[in-house]
């Protein structure tokens, strides 16, 4: 579904970001159950409301012939980086492809966790599977390095979940309120991108207004063994940071002797209605005009213009957008 988009004369500061970090990771289920005992049960979020997309609204934002129940399940007490479940009531999710290593498109969530092996104890308990974990050094841009242990998680309904345990204590809205909590909000969210220049422009200082972090070269052995890479492959991480959780993070291909290699596009089954698993981000703006024309000029292409939301789950007016990285985001204006 492709709306023309009306030329836009406004201005925009470029001194303001405009999103504040990802509302929300989006995913396809035919079933909240498995998904929300992950999240309750293991992680010790909360379901935090349930509402029904209208079939018009779900076919004006996703061209889906269906209306949708949606899931809402959060951090406790933090409401952002949260996880939104789409069950589309007239339409079976079907089963993605799966998701090689050079795939483009949404790869994963990312959440920090106080204990790696308690968090793998309690998720293979709630019925995820623990794939590989890693152990790698990263270097921001002002010259700091820090050690990072990562273990991947396959959740039902085949969405990645990454939980994270760095060495510096990092901040997050859930452990500055209470911390207690063993999973905080989502931290950071993942794509691939076949130009991760164009999505750079597209999430940081130039488009969205995200701070650049860190943009390096990674060639690990143990973190390219958890994705499915050649130990002497290289991936080029670009970590878009945002004043609220989630953040962005874009992999790139690199130059390296597997440069060669086809990277299939995910992004063409990664749609609200068509299957389970990652299905879209949800950002929040101030100003939903001036972001979308801000977005146009960044790269992006405007797939459904504003039309109003769901009163109580998304109260004003919300579009759909792809980005550089042919991913959909659902943009909300509150």
């Amino acid at each position: 579904m492709s709306v023309k988009r009306e030329s836009r004369n406004l201005i925009i500061d470029m001194n303001s970001p405009l999103i504040s970090g990802v509302h929300a990771f989006m995913l396809g289920v035919n079933e909240f159950e498995p998904l929300q005992r992950v999240f309750v049960d293991a992680m010790g979020w909360d379901v935090i409301g349930q509402w029904t997309l209208p079939k018009p609204l779900c076919a004006h934002l996703w061209d889906a012939d269906s209306a949708a129940q949606v899931m809402v399940l959060a951090s406790r007490g933090v409401n952002h980086g949260r996880i939104h479940l789409y069950r589309f009531e007239d339409l079976d999710a079907t089963e993605p492809e799966a998701l090689g290593p050079r795939a483009y498109g949404f790869r994963a969530m990312n959440t920090y966790v106080r204990d790696m092996q308690v968090a793998r104890r309690r998720v293979e308990a709630a019925g995820a599977t623990w794939g590989a974990e890693t152990r790698f050094d990263i270097t921001s841009v002002d010259g700091t390095t820090q050690s990072v242990h990562q273990g991947r998680v396959l959740l039902p309904d085949a969405a990645g979940l990454v939980f994270v345990k760095p060495t510096i204590p990092r901040w997050t809205a859930a452990w500055s309120k209470d911390d207690s909590v063993f999973c905080p909000e989502a931290t950071s969210v993942v794509v691939s991108s076949h130009d991760a220049d164009a999505s750079k422009r597209f999430w940081g200082p130039e488009g969205l207004g995200l701070e650049i972090r860190y943009d390096v070269e990674q060639r690990n052995p143990d973190t390219n063994k958890m994705i499915g890479l050649e130990p002497d492959a290289a991936v080029r991480v670009v970590f878009c940071w945002a004043e609220k959780t989630s953040r962005v993070e874009i992999l790139g291909r690199a130059e390296d002797p597997y440069a060669h290699i086809e990277c299939p596009d995910a992004t063409r089954q990664q749609r609200p209605g068509l299957a389970k698993g990652a299905i879209g981000w949800v950002i929040q703006v101030r100003d939903l005009d001036g972001a979308l024309t801000q977005m146009v000029q960044a790269g992006g292409r405007i797939i459904a213009e504003p039309v109003e939301g769901s009163a109580g789950f998304h109260p004003g007016q919300v579009a759909t957008v792809q980005t550089p990285e042919n991913t959909w985001i659902s943009v909300w204006g509150s």
